[in-house]
Parts: C-alpha cells; structure tokens; sequence
C-alpha cells in the first residue's frame, strides 16, 4: 500500500506536468525530480499512508488548466478527506493557479466530515506540540546531507525550479511561484530555522496557528512539502520544456534526470528503519494463529494501543483492543465496559470473572512483557484468576 501510492503521488506529478503541455523527457525530468526527494516518502515510509498521499490534489490542480473546475474542486475535496492540511493547501494552491467557482465543491465530500468533526471541533485547537513542530529546515530546502532525508528535497530541485521561474517563457511563471512560495510558507512551520530545532527567525504562520480555529493541531507543517516538491518539479519541467527546443531540450532533460538519480537514493535513506526490529510477543502471537480454531477473540492485558494492535496483524484474531470489536452474546453487556473493566486492573484493579469475558466472546488473554510498556498485571495475579497459562504469556479463560 505504501509502495502503491507514492507510484501514485509520482504518477499525479506526471499527469500534472502532462496538463501543463510537457511531453517526452521534460515531462519525464518532472516526475524523476519529484520521485529522487527523499522528503517524497517521508509519511509512506514511517507507515502514516493517508497523511503522505497527494494524487487526488495533484490530479486535481491538473485538471483547472482544462476547464474542468468542479471535477477538480470534488478531487482536493477528497485530497482534505485525506488529510485535511494538505486539502487546504492545495486548495489555496488552485485559487492561486487558476480560480474559479467550481472549486467550492471541495465542501461536498468535507461536509459529512466536518458534521462529524463539529461536536468536538473545539478540541482541535490545542496546545503547541511537546516535541516542537516537524518542519522542513532551510537546509532541507538545499537538500545538504546534514539534513535528515524525511526533510529534505533533491538538491538541485530548488534551483532547478527557481531558475524555471526566472525564465519569461516559462508560461504562468509568476503564478507557479506564488504557488510553490504558499506551499514552501507552511512547510517550514511557524518558526523557521537551519535545523528543526533550531529557529532563526518567526513566521507570520506562527500567529495563523495561534489564532485561525482548527489550524492549532497543524503540528507537522513539514507535510505541506509534500505539495511543494510536485510544484517545484513541474515548474522546473516548465522552464526546460519551454527556454529549449529539439535535441537541446532532450539533452538537457536527460542531464536532469540522470543527476536526479544520482543524487536522489531516497528509499535507502527515507526508509523507517533500516534493519528488521524484534517484535514483543511474536512467538504469543504465532501461537494464537496456529490454535486459531480454538480461540475466539483475544484481550492483550499491555493496555489498548499500538502495542497491542501491532501483533493483531500476526494472530490476526479480534481484539478488545480496537481493530475489531467482538460481539457479545445476547444479554453479555456493551464491551466497553469491559474494556474499562480491564483497564482498572490494568491500574491495580481487580481483574474481570472469567464468566464476564467469556460472555464478551474473549476466549484468550495475552500478557507480553514488552519493554517500552511492561506488563503491569502480576503473573501470580492471572494465575489465582484465571489458573496456569497454557502457553507462555496466553491464558485460556475456562
């Protein structure tokens, strides 16, 4: 999945730079610019796939030129069903490169979103982050290797595209500017610096989050980069496809791409972890698929979280923990319930009567010991309340 939509971000870039009239290797320079930033992969590599997908804006932007602005504004409607910022983003992007009234559909598909969103829209507004905004340092922007490769672009991309815009036969140059400069604007954050931690001076971005409701939770400014990178390389695809002509624009397309390559190796560096981690419970959860005939749904007694969810794909059980809700005998009572149950054992509580789990439709209780969050129920506890485990860190309710 991860895989399958930066191919699609790539494949947005392409047909983008296609609306705009590249064709042949400038549209291909375009696309190879965008692929080799390592910024590019940034979300899809750490897992976070709504987040780090940005074709249906793309595809969007790409069909204004066309004068097809209601099927554009319905695609970055859906880009802020994704995730929201980057839909605002790049629906400033559009009014910047080519307004017009049908890009007010974007409310459509928001809306049963936002109805959602309403009765706690006042909690979105929160405080500042408690690790600092991630954002995309000014060195990030030059692609210098001192920069961690979530936050960095290609390094010639920035000059490549600045140049584009110098150019005065690179058609709409001053709007394609003002595009990336708003994209660019918010991927740097609120106080931008040479490093993510390090400001060098405030941006007025800085009062916007403060102030404007709903842009309190923009705590990752630097996915906005995202949106800058496919900007930056269709502009650059511009200048070629339009400053040159015949075997000069091949050529030079070619040089482009090849210094992209050479320079970009983004999935090596851009990758989450670049060795296999040991997995907490693993040998648990394999003996769960193998008895998968005798086990119903599993409680993990670690607490409900990521820790838990993350052996779910390996036992690939239901889970009171969230992924999916077991369904309780008739008269069983709501599982809620239960889950609090557990979690005041989990804060020293007595533990649940087997026959209440049961009713629930839990058949196993996993207890892993994982070190960043240990087992705070007592072995001796689970085995005066539910007997002897029946396999290491498993216990079959009776």
């Amino acid at each position: 999945m991860q895989l399958a939509h930066h191919l699609g971000n790539i494949l947005g870039v392409s047909i983008l730079a296609h609306s705009r009239g590249l064709r042949g290797l400038a549209l291909a320079a375009a696309g190879v610019l965008a692929a080799a930033s390592p910024l590019m992969l940034h979300e899809l590599a750490g897992g976070r796939t709504l987040s780090g997908m940005v074709w249906p804006g793309l595809v969007g932007l790409a069909l204004l030129p066309r004068g097809r602005g209601l099927l554009a504004g319905l695609l970055i409607g859906v880009q802020g069903l994704c995730y929201v910022y980057t839909g605002l983003v790049v629906g400033l992007v559009a009014l910047v490169l080519r307004p017009c009234w049908g890009l007010a559909a974007a409310a459509l598909p928001m809306l049963p979103y936002l109805a959602w969103l309403a009765p706690v829209f006042a909690g979105t507004h929160s405080r500042p982050p408690p690790a600092d905004y991630s954002v995309l340092p000014l060195g990030g922007l030059l692609g210098l290797p001192a920069v961690p490769a979530r936050q960095r672009l290609l390094p010639l991309l920035l000059p490549a595209g600045l140049v584009a815009a110098a150019l005065p036969a690179t058609p709409h140059r001053r709007r394609w500017l003002a595009a990336v400069l708003l994209a660019l604007f918010v991927a740097l954050g609120p106080t931008p610096g040479a490093k993510g931690d390090h400001a060098v001076l405030a941006s007025p971005l800085a009062w916007l989050i403060r102030y404007l409701p709903g842009l309190g939770r923009l705590h990752h400014p630097v996915r906005a980069g995202l949106v800058a990178v496919p900007l930056l390389a269709v502009l650059a695809g511009l200048g070629l496809h339009h400053s040159l002509s015949g075997r000069a624009r091949s050529v030079a397309a070619a040089v482009l791409i090849g210094l992209a390559l050479a320079l970009g190796g983004p999935v090596d560096e851009a990758a989450a972890h670049s060795t296999p981690r040991p997995l907490p419970g693993l040998a648990a959860a394999r003996w769960l698929r193998d008895h998968a005939d005798d086990v119903d749904a599993i409680s993990d007694l670690t607490g409900s979280g990521a820790a838990a969810l993350g052996l779910q794909p390996v036992h690939g059980r239901p889970m009171l923990e969230g992924l999916r809700r077991p369904q309780p005998k008739p008269g069983a009572g709501d599982p809620g319930t239960l889950r609090r149950a557990l979690d005041a054992a989990l804060a020293g509580g007595p533990l649940p009567p087997p026959a209440a789990l049961r009713a629930a439709g839990i058949s196993h209780l996993l207890a892993v010991d994982r070190p960043a969050s240990p087992l705070r129920v007592p072995t001796a506890a689970l085995r005066a309340a539910y007997g002897p485990p029946v396999a290491p860190g498993i216990w079959a309710l009776p």
